[in-house]
């Protein structure tokens, strides 16, 4: 993933009126991935194939459980929204590409190598 898109649907974009509570002003930020279909690893993949990545440079942890947490504590969701935001626009602009996602329960992230 090479692009990140701030606030792409509008605030509030994807909160159930009726659940919003103290959680309205949620942005609604996107990742966009894309898939270079000749490129060997896509190819491996495809083919349930491992392909080595390496070691990741960066990478990029979110809360395993965002859903609990923007019900039990909506400002300190919102402070990770921006932070990720801040973390995926920094890391992006150094040229670093996501190319990975780590699915750890406990600490879930996405993991950044040089392009």
């Amino acid at each position: 993933m090479r692009e990140y898109a701030a606030n792409f649907y509008g605030t509030d974009y994807s909160t159930n009126p009726a659940e919003q509570g103290s959680a309205s002003g949620m942005d609604s930020d996107r990742l966009f991935a894309s898939w270079e279909l000749n490129d060997p690893r896509v190819e491996s993949f495809s083919q349930r194939e491992d392909f080595p990545l390496g070691e990741p440079e960066r990478a990029i942890e979110i809360p395993a459980d965002f859903s609990a947490l923007l019900k039990s504590n909506p400002e300190a969701a919102k402070r990770e929204v921006l932070r990720v935001r801040q973390e995926f626009i920094q890391a992006l602009s150094e040229n670093f590409v996501c190319r990975a996602f780590d699915r750890d329960s406990s600490r879930p992230r996405y993991l950044f190598y040089r392009d």
